[in-house]
């Protein structure tokens, strides 16, 4: 069991780094909005080695069979491995690769707002993300934030695999 998860762990969290790699090298002129779908469409494709990961488990393994709940309990499994890849290479990227990520995004967003709201709309939003602005640039809540995202969206596609591929209740 735990090669199978090690292996498609790692080749789901392979794919989250090449595609984060290619949206870095030529989405450079993207807006902060198509990079923001890409990176989802990226951890939505990197999910693929979870459905695939369970079936896997369940051919060799489990010798064509497999319960839902075993299904849900591999495919959680194999997520928490791009999860933490992932929320690491957030940390590397807004620490080192572009340490002014946090403070374009928040300018990004608060021009956004001014455009889209009434003056005092705009104070309340601008003073409400302000106050987010020290936890937000926190390593630590990065990791975290980006690490639960991935592993979110795993829950989900664990869920939808194991529905799939059950073959016992």
């Amino acid at each position: 069991m735990k090669k199978i998860i090690i292996r498609y762990g790692t080749y789901s969290a392979l794919t989250l780094i090449v595609l984060f790699g290619l949206t870095f090298l030529f989405g450079k002129n993207l807006g902060f909005g198509a990079s923001e779908k890409l990176g989802y469409a990226s951890i939505l494709i990197g999910m693929i080695f979870v459905y695939l990961g369970i079936r896997e488990y369940r051919e060799k393994i489990g010798e064509g069979k497999i319960s839902f709940w075993k299904a849900v309990k591999v495919g959680l499994l194999i997520v928490s491995i791009p999860s933490i890849v992932f929320g690491l290479i957030d940390v590397i990227y807004v620490t080192f690769i572009d340490p002014d990520f946090i403070e374009n995004f928040y300018n990004h967003s608060l021009a956004e707002m001014k455009e889209s709201m009434s003056a005092a709309e705009y104070e309340i939003k601008a003073a409400e993300i302000e106050s987010q602005r020290a936890m937000f640039s926190n390593v630590f809540f990065q990791f975290i934030v980006m690490g639960l995202t991935v592993f979110l969206i795993g829950i989900v596609a664990s869920f939808i695999s194991s529905f799939i591929l059950k073959t016992e209740d």
